[in-house]
């Protein structure tokens, strides 16, 4: 499979310089049937820098939200603007309001107090879900999703991800709003892609909130027996712990996963620890990059 990245926080030393890049993921993925998206950026810069890569995304058959943060759906509204009828997949609680909140960091009873004086805690917070205007406007397009399926032959989204393993410890940082309260997102809205061929398992994440040992977990079981020979995506290893970098390190090593492509919300210490394990078998993903796998 032919894979391109659209959008990265950053771009590679040799990209055309008309290509863009910003805080976010979108990923191409072309295959022997099937073309899709896996996610959008925040911005609709992603498209410009198709046509720039020479992709049309006219092409594809279906495009995935990993899970219901801008940087990864805030470009929907371009997308479905160039691709009409373009089938979405996302999860059914990807709309959910969501939020990045410093109100989280602090002690519950400094919390209460902010809470009974003010009735909300979104003073502290900032909106980091999807467009509901978006989401209304485009309603017909998405598909929404509760447990793991098949959607194309041998090309399948992963949900209800494990957790045998303790889950980014960034996560704390981000909650959702349940009945006017914000309270912390336990991420069952992220999703995984996973495309099985003839030799193991390629598999694509946004963030990997619930964490790359819970998500392989999940597909090992899911594909009993079929080795996972890729992952492509971020990692959300910012904050991390060295401890938790090695781990994941050795695992992948453990697995014998061939291939790590990662980058966007992985971090740089994250990802240089994780070089001094991976060796060869780790890349950076960035805008314009294009590999085969």
């Amino acid at each position: 499979m032919k894979i391109s990245i659209l959008i990265e926080d950053s771009k590679i030393e040799t990209a055309d310089d008309r290509l863009i890049n910003e805080f976010g993921l979108s990923v191409h993925v072309r295959t022997r049937d099937h073309e899709f998206l896996v996610d959008t950026g925040q911005s609709g810069q992603f498209v410009l820098n198709a046509g720039h890569m020479g992709i049309d995304l006219k092409k594809l058959d279906f495009a995935v939200i990993s899970h219901g943060h801008f940087d990864h759906g805030g470009g929907l509204e371009t997308l479905l603007e160039t691709v009409p009828n373009l089938p979405v997949y996302m999860h059914k609680t990807a709309e959910n309001a969501s939020y990045a909140n410093v109100a989280a960091l602090m002690p519950d009873r400094a919390g209460q107090m902010v809470f009974s004086l003010t009735g909300t805690y979104k003073l502290f917070s900032k909106f980091v879900g999807l467009n509901p205007k978006t989401l209304n406007r485009y309603a017909g397009n998405f598909h929404p999703i509760s447990q793991s399926v098949e959607i194309f032959d041998n090309i399948y989204l992963l949900n209800n991800i494990s957790q045998n393993h303790a889950r980014p410890t960034g996560n704390r940082f981000l909650q959702t709003l349940e009945d006017g309260h914000l309270v912390p997102d336990r991420f069952e809205h992220e999703i995984v892609l996973a495309v099985r061929e003839s030799d193991g398992i390629v598999l694509f994440s946004g963030c990997c909130h619930n964490g790359i040992l819970n998500v392989m977990d999940t597909a090992l079981q899911f594909f009993e027996g079929q080795p996972i020979k890729a992952v492509v995506g971020g990692f959300h290893l910012t904050p991390g712990t060295d401890p938790d970098i090695d781990r994941i390190a050795r695992e992948l090593i453990r697995h014998d996963v061939k291939s790590v492509y990662t980058g966007h919300c992985t971090g740089e210490y994250a990802y240089h620890t994780l070089k001094q394990t991976l060796k060869k078998r780790l890349k950076k993903i960035q805008t314009g990059l294009t590999f085969d796998i």
